[in-house]
């Protein structure tokens, strides 16, 4: 929680350095961690969603099926590595780190952004995230919002919305 709502968010909007996001959590938590530490921990917790990826999957010929996160160039470049999986169903083109372009996450200039460069209009957008407040403003914009609950919870909306 306060690794990412704190620090990682401030250094994905760059107010802060990438090093410093590691730094200053370590130092707010109190952990007798190095950095290199704590983001070894960070990705060791972190595991690719199957089932979503298999949805995914499946979507991906009927749909333009993309990934829209706001992560640290060093996070970016990590996962890369680390879940290859997801770059192979989703291409480069297709997974949007939202720090490269210095757009917020989920505010409408993003999802402008989003239909200028996919040639689509917001109501042709299915928004998954597990974060309320980021589905409010795309939703006031006319994309379709699901929140993350869970991976069933999520199949049953997607199926409800899109069929299978």
């Amino acid at each position: 929680g306060i690794m990412y709502t704190k620090y990682v968010n401030l250094a994905a909007l760059r107010e802060i350095t990438q090093f410093d996001a590691w730094r200053r959590s370590i130092q707010d938590l109190k952990l007798p961690l190095t950095v290199k530490a704590l983001r070894d921990l960070h990705y060791s917790l972190l595991s690719v969603n199957k089932p979503i990826l298999n949805l995914a999957k499946r979507l991906k010929n009927k749909y333009h099926i993309i990934i829209l996160t706001k992560n640290m160039r060093s996070q970016w470049a990590d996962t890369r590595k680390l879940f290859k999986e997801v770059w192979d169903v989703f291409g480069s083109k297709n997974m949007i780190n939202t720090w490269e372009y210095r757009l917020p996450k989920a505010k409408p200039e993003t999802i402008d952004f989003l239909c200028r460069r996919f040639d689509i209009t917001p109501h042709e957008i299915l928004y998954i995230d597990d974060q309320e407040a980021n589905l409010k403003e795309p939703k006031q914009m006319g994309v379709q919002t699901v929140l993350y609950k869970n991976a069933k919870h999520v199949l049953t909306r997607v199926y409800k919305i899109c069929g299978r």
